[in-house]
């Protein structure tokens, strides 16, 4: 099947290259949902990049695709540049400081897709940062769908996982993403994926779009037997999407409504006890800090039971650093 490509323009280098992000659009047939999967927000996140390569190359050998579906394997050309000492870095903007994935502000809640569409048809006139030109170009490609997966991969340890709200979690169960961190549309953040909820109650669940992030992977080291595992799971959501015989139902996964960090409690070198998806009961230690200038090792104990879910990379730390990501229920 073949594919139109485009690209999202997002402003040009001091010495006058242009810097662009590459958009394949495979146009559907059958009346199905349409589409919308992004990779690469963050500069160290090159997993969904692969990813989302290898789908299109996958769709290239179909006969047809029974509903949109709009690709942006790279959706930070920039951030992606970013490297040190071997290292890729790019989460935030190195002049700005902002997070990439941050910068999604979403003043009022719409009433209606087209109100919605129409905004971002305005912020495209008016964008004047590369944060707010690259939040206008992704968003008015991804208003246009009615089912949007953000990629990403979280610290140096992570097991798969799921970001969505919570009346929209069983439409991305096919995913087969062991853990889902669910949430209401009450208080949102400024992420491409909360940017998806901001409508008013009048507007019915089945009118709005699904939107969630899919946690892939780790940062750091891809091996292609991770891609080719994803593709197959992405595939098979596909099938749920489209409603295909040959859709396979996934697994429940554990879900839970309080997704947060873990901060260091002092400045030490941080040992980790426990591996990242590993339950950690109330007062078990999950982690210890070892103090060079006092010779003393700390226990870190877990205040209540909680599933790591990612862990960071820094060993090194200072009190109130941020050294996981972890799931639980209240």
């Amino acid at each position: 099947m073949r594919y139109v490509k485009t690209h999202v323009s997002l402003g040009g280098r001091p010495t006058g290259e242009p810097f662009s992000a590459p958009v394949y659009t495979f146009e559907g047939s059958g009346g199905g949902r349409s589409v919308y999967l992004q990779g690469n927000l963050h500069g160290p996140e090159v997993f969904g990049t692969a990813l989302l390569t290898a789908l299109v190359q996958e769709f290239e050998k179909w006969d047809q695709v029974p509903g949109t579906v709009t690709i942006v394997p790279c959706a930070n050309p920039l951030g992606v540049q970013e490297t040190a000492y071997n290292t890729h870095l790019g989460r935030w903007n190195s002049k700005t400081g902002l997070n990439w994935n941050g910068i999604f502000t979403a003043p009022t809640r719409w009433s209606s897709r087209e109100e919605e569409r129409a905004y971002y048809a305005q912020r495209l006139i008016s964008a004047r940062s590369i944060e707010e030109r690259l939040e206008a170009e992704l968003r008015s490609l991804s208003s246009q769908a009615d089912v949007c997966i953000d990629i990403h991969t979280n610290c140096r340890e992570s097991i798969e996982h799921v970001m969505t709200l919570d009346t929209m979690s069983t439409h991305f169960e096919s995913l087969g993403a062991p853990v889902h961190l669910v949430q209401t549309d009450e208080k949102l953040g400024n992420s491409f994926e909360e940017s998806h909820y901001h409508f008013t109650p009048e507007v019915l669940p089945e009118d709005r779009p699904w939107a969630c992030t899919w946690e892939v992977s780790s940062d750091g080291l891809m091996f292609d037997i991770d891609v080719r595992n994803r593709l197959v799971k992405l595939l098979n959501w596909f099938a749920y999407v489209w409603q295909f015989d040959s859709h396979i139902s996934a697994f429940k996964p554990e879900v839970y409504w309080c997704g947060e960090h873990l901060y260091a409690t002092d400045s030490g070198y941080l040992a980790w006890t426990k591996r990242a998806g590993e339950y950690v009961c109330a007062g078990d230690v999950y982690a210890k800090l070892y103090h060079p200038n006092s010779v003393q090792v700390e226990e870190l104990k877990a205040e209540h039971g909680l599933t790591l879910i990612a862990l960071g990379g820094v060993v090194a730390v200072t009190k109130g650093d941020r050294i996981a990501w972890i799931g639980y229920n209240p």
